[in-house]
């Protein structure tokens, strides 16, 4: 499955990719490492856990769409190669920027 958040323009450090995609990685762990001064940051996680969308973006309103968007492919290129859908919700969670 491509990585959607690879799209973004506030482009993430190898470390902060490593955070996102490690296995087992709680928000609170994820959060510590790729939370921006600047920019909202955004993950989306399948029911069962692993995060399959990120990004940044400069507004709340800008990282709910695209979370959403890029969600969708994902959840398309999903079905389609498994043949399945994980029981469960979706999980979006939002950072604001840094105070």
């Amino acid at each position: 499955m491509p990585n959607k958040g690879l799209r973004c323009r506030q482009r993430f450090t190898e470390e902060e990719l490593e955070a996102i995609l490690h296995e087992g990685a709680t928000d609170a762990e994820i959060e510590a490492r790729i939370r921006s001064p600047r920019y909202w940051t955004y993950i989306v996680r399948l029911p069962d856990g692993p995060v399959v969308v990120w990004g940044r973006g400069r507004s709340r309103q800008t990282c709910e769409r695209s979370a959403a968007r890029l969600a969708e492919l994902v959840a398309h290129e999903f079905f389609c190669a498994h043949e399945r859908w994980p029981l469960g919700r979706w999980r979006f969670v939002l950072w604001l920027p840094e105070q």
